[in-house]
């Protein structure tokens, strides 16, 4: 069992390199993560320890971050949310961007991959019309090692059936190798990026809907409220925000408005330079 001072260790390097919070109902995690990982390396627990505590911001500290941080993701997970998008903030978008012809999704903190390939599949599959449509997602984490098996876009059967309808297996996937990997038209529009989010959003390009889903929750508040701001500039002033069915922008940011009932779901505010910038209407 790890000492309180290395918990104390491990939860200034989590906040430091990552902005989460290491609450004291985890502590099982960060042992589970740290027993894990010297494991791996061939090491003693408490030689792990001081060697973080001699380099705490070095690459080991940070693959051990990493590891702390819940990767926990599936095909279309929560379904109030995609049904949300699927009845309402995908049809908005399309019928907005008809002119355009054009569409920016962001899915931040996608772990392995399986929710910017849901989202796409989605829009693909209700508004078949978006195929012809200059269509891209950003797909962003935080983990390397996480990044590396979502850029290799090859999942397991036992990933594929968790939430992956048939349908959609059939018409997106093809097998390969004994796993299943994404079909061209999915493949050629998703970008997978690194980003941390406490830091500055340089690989973010102007966005139309922004899924943000379980993350704010692992932040203290001061790292909300920023992360949410910046989400703000990024996010079209006709925009929709997803965040977790818990999280909400409540008191953390007034550029955002509930779009519906079902939990985390929210439509950008315009703000005044929005109005300013906006072209004259006739």
């Amino acid at each position: 069992m790890l000492r309180p001072d290395e918990l104390n260790l491990l939860a200034r390097m989590l906040a430091e390199q990552t902005g989460n919070v290491l609450e004291a109902s985890r502590a099982y995690v960060a042992e589970q993560r740290v027993t894990e990982l010297a494991q791996t390396l061939g090491l003693r627990e408490s030689e792990l320890l001081t060697r973080l505590a001699r380099d705490p911001n070095g690459p080991l500290a940070q693959r051990l971050c990493h590891a702390l941080l819940n990767g926990e993701t599936s095909f279309f997970r929560d379904v109030h949310a995609f049904r949300f998008l699927r009845d309402f903030a995908l049809p908005a978008l399309v019928a907005r961007r008809r002119t355009d012809k054009r569409l920016r999704i962001w899915s931040a903190a996608c772990s392995t991959g399986q929710e910017p390939y849901s989202v796409l599949m989605l829009l693909l599959a209700h508004f078949p019309e978006c195929q012809d449509w200059d269509v891209s997602v950003l797909a962003t984490d935080l983990s390397e090692e996480r990044l590396a098996e979502a850029r290799a876009s090859r999942f397991s059967h036992h990933q594929v059936n968790r939430g992956l309808p048939a349908g959609y297996l059939i018409d997106y996937f093809q097998e390969v190798d004994e796993r299943w990997a994404p079909k061209q038209l999915l493949r050629e529009r998703v970008r997978f990026e690194r980003l941390n989010l406490i830091d500055a959003w340089t690989v973010v390009p102007p966005i139309d809907l922004v899924l943000l889903r379980n993350i704010l929750i692992y932040f203290d508040l001061e790292t909300r409220r920023d992360v949410l701001e910046k989400t703000h500039r990024v996010l079209a002033p006709d925009g929709y925000l997803i965040l977790g069915a818990t999280e909400s922008t409540f008191n953390l940011h007034d550029g955002f408005a509930h779009a519906s009932s079902a939990g985390g779901c929210f439509a950008r505010i315009p703000s005044l330079l929005d109005r300013r910038h906006a072209p004259p209407s006739h």
